[in-house]
């Protein structure tokens, strides 16, 4: 067989071999993710802390810290009016939304302005020569926020916080003066986006599974 016949032969056994690891790849990926979600539905039934059904005494839901929410948004026009409703369904609401639109080229600041109109704790902010994304975006609002707030929360454009997230912090503060932050537990939306590429989905799938392993430790 000459040369170009050998080149032939071995791309034809090259596509067939990448098929098969791929499909192997995302089988794994898809075997993974169903285990670990299956073990943690079965062995930590609620994302959160130990006792996470408990509830705020009225003492100290009384003299609770004045709370700001901070959602950095980068063209995020079509999910941040969604994002923005949970934080205002939160069972302990903060005393001020800001939103910092940071560059954006859509609409999200005009969503954002729109939903101020009937809700006065929801402010938008636009970032100046912001060159450091989303820590610069930040930064700018904890400017902004530092001197009326004891207590920052910190929610990305596109994530939905739990009902009672911000209630079941104030809980674990209590519980440990000496905490400095509380984070919550992550989960990827149960459906990729619609209308997204294979590649995407793929992409999806695979976070999906980074925070599914992460709240199965």
């Amino acid at each position: 067989m000459n040369r170009s016949g050998q080149v032939a032969l071995l791309q034809q056994i090259e596509l067939p071999v990448m098929f098969v690891v791929l499909v192997i790849g995302v089988v794994t990926i898809q075997a993974v993710w169903f285990i670990t979600a299956l073990r943690r539905r079965r062995f930590i039934p609620r994302a959160g802390a130990p006792d996470a059904t408990a509830t705020l005494s009225e003492n100290l839901l009384a003299s609770r810290p004045h709370i700001t929410a901070i959602i950095p948004a980068h063209n995020e026009e079509s999910c941040i009016s969604s994002t923005l409703t949970s934080m205002l369904h939160q069972s302990v609401q903060p005393d001020l939304i800001v939103v910092v639109a940071d560059n954006c080229t859509d609409s999200t600041s005009d969503v954002v302005r729109q939903i101020a109109s009937t809700n006065p704790r929801v402010v938008v902010i636009e970032t100046v020569k912001n060159s450091s994304r989303k820590a610069g975006a930040l930064n700018q609002a904890w400017t902004e926020v530092r001197s009326v707030t004891d207590l920052i929360v910190q929610v990305d454009a596109d994530t939905h916080l739990a009902t009672d997230a911000i209630e079941q912090a104030l809980i674990e503060f209590d519980r440990d003066p000496s905490l400095s932050a509380v984070t919550g537990t992550y989960r990827a939306h149960p459906k990729p986006p619609p209308n997204v590429s294979l590649f995407h989905r793929v992409l999806w799938r695979i976070q999906r599974l980074e925070f599914e392993l992460a709240a199965g430790v």
